[in-house]
């Protein structure tokens, strides 16, 4: 019977975490991060004060909980996605990437202005560009010759992925984005690798 209470209190447990996190999403879509407070989140996600202090030290901590969240599971989408390597065929990872994006738009959107989205950018592109390096068949090419235009070329994927999340492309597709990401890897990897 010990064992139905720990189980029962642990699912408790995430189902409140996952209740602040939900919360804190629908706010951004309709006001500024910056402006969230705890009392914001603990009144949307119906849920006490000390809850939310159970799982997240201030709504800073939240913030990165999500980003980190969003990180894994775009780096899982794209895991799974590439049968090839991503630097030889990245269109199905592109397209992965994309139907991840679209599925939550506003919610992305709102985290490109969040007060982290810099640091989560930066933490984005070298952990895809290490997933990527790991893809890459051993060639002559040194470590630091595939490093270097692997970082060069998924850094600048995430940043056009960012532009386009802060709509810096206005009437610019998801789509469009993606073919010229591929076209931008194709030509690139002509030249570098």
């Amino acid at each position: 019977m010990k064992g139905t209470r720990g189980i029962e209190k642990n699912r408790n447990s995430q189902r409140s975490k996952q209740l602040l996190i939900t919360a804190y999403a629908e706010l951004l879509s309709e006001k500024d991060a910056k402006k969230i407070s705890v009392t914001d989140v603990t009144s949307r996600a119906d849920l006490n004060r000390s809850t939310f202090y159970t799982h997240f030290e201030n709504v800073d901590d939240l913030l990165r909980c999500i980003l980190h969240d969003v990180s894994e599971q775009v780096l899982e989408v794209a895991d799974t996605a590439s049968k090839d390597s991503f630097m030889g065929n990245p269109d199905p990872t592109l397209k992965k990437v994309a139907e991840y994006l679209q599925a939550n738009l506003p919610v992305y959107r709102n985290l490109m202005q969040a007060p982290h989205a810099i640091a989560f950018l930066t933490d984005m592109k070298q952990q895809i560009a290490d997933r990527v390096i790991e893809t890459c068949a051993p060639t002559e090419h040194t470590t630091l010759d595939l490093r270097i235009p692997i970082e060069y070329i998924t850094g600048g994927i995430v940043d056009i992925y960012a532009s386009w999340l802060c709509n810096r492309y206005q009437d610019v597709s998801l789509n469009d984005i993606n073919n010229a990401a591929s076209k931008l890897i194709h030509a690139s990897c002509q030249t570098w690798l």
